[in-house]
């Protein structure tokens, strides 16, 4: 995972890097991304990281609000009413200080052959639609 911020932030949005502000709360499009990222060849998801017509900008998250997020995403990826699989270990989750506020980078690997495809359910009707197909 990239870890220096200069070098993040000089980056741009790609196939498998892509940036969020979460300075709003958690952002929903973490799992799309996050479900995309596992069945496709991984990437690099940064929250506290905004694009601008200039750039990319670091409005970082403070400590309780990092701590909210790693809370919140460790409970939705170990919920399978959200996503089908947890890929995901402690060292694919790290905080990255910055003079601005903390990012929290989450490397999402490539998920194994035998659990893809990893998806996302959309709504309690997605729900009952995939347990009865599965019936």
């Amino acid at each position: 995972m990239k870890m220096n911020i200069d070098e993040i932030i000089n980056s741009s949005e790609s196939y498998d890097l892509e940036f969020k502000s979460a300075k709003g709360g958690f952002p929903g499009s973490f799992w799309e991304t996050y479900s995309s990222f596992a069945n496709t060849q991984g990437g690099q998801i940064f929250l506290g990281i905004k694009e601008t017509p200039q750039g990319l900008r670091v409005d970082g998250l403070d400590k309780s609000t990092i701590e909210k997020y790693k809370k919140e995403l460790w409970n939705n990826l170990n919920n399978r009413n959200k996503v089908s699989a947890n890929i995901l270990s402690l060292n694919d989750i790290k905080e990255i200080e910055t003079n601005e506020g903390i990012v929290l980078g989450i490397r999402v690997p490539r998920a194994d052959l035998r659990i893809r495809p990893i998806y996302q359910w959309q709504s309690e009707q997605s729900i009952q639609t995939r347990a009865r197909g599965r019936l």
